[in-house]
């Protein structure tokens, strides 16, 4: 279960896909965000320079009535040997939270 703490604010709607490389530590960061059920999944995913495994951390932003409420999400595992297998469980959970919180 993904680890979860939240705040509100606004927050554009927006779709994008970037990367960025930390040369001090040779990390890359792929950053992208999803629409899921009319809410936004922005997902972070990094290979740890130490284990060599892959870790996906993001927010969930749940629009509700005008308002937007912003959880900060960390996936509950980080042992993933690619980048797409974190993504993918990464999604996976915080889909799993958002169905669970607004329901069908």
């Amino acid at each position: 279960m993904p680890c979860l703490s939240g705040h509100f604010g606004s927050t554009p709607l927006l779709s994008l896909l970037a990367g960025d490389k930390d040369a001090s530590r040779g990390v890359t960061f792929l950053l992208a965000s999803y629409v899921y059920r009319g809410q936004i999944i922005r997902v972070e995913v990094k290979q740890n320079p130490d284990t060599l495994y892959w870790e996906a951390s993001g927010v969930i932003v749940l629009i509700e009535g005008g308002t937007s409420y912003t959880f900060s999400v960390v996936g509950a595992i980080n042992t993933f040997k690619t980048e797409a297998e974190s993504k993918g469980a990464f999604l996976q959970q915080a889909k799993r939270w958002i169905y669970d919180r607004i329901g069908s």
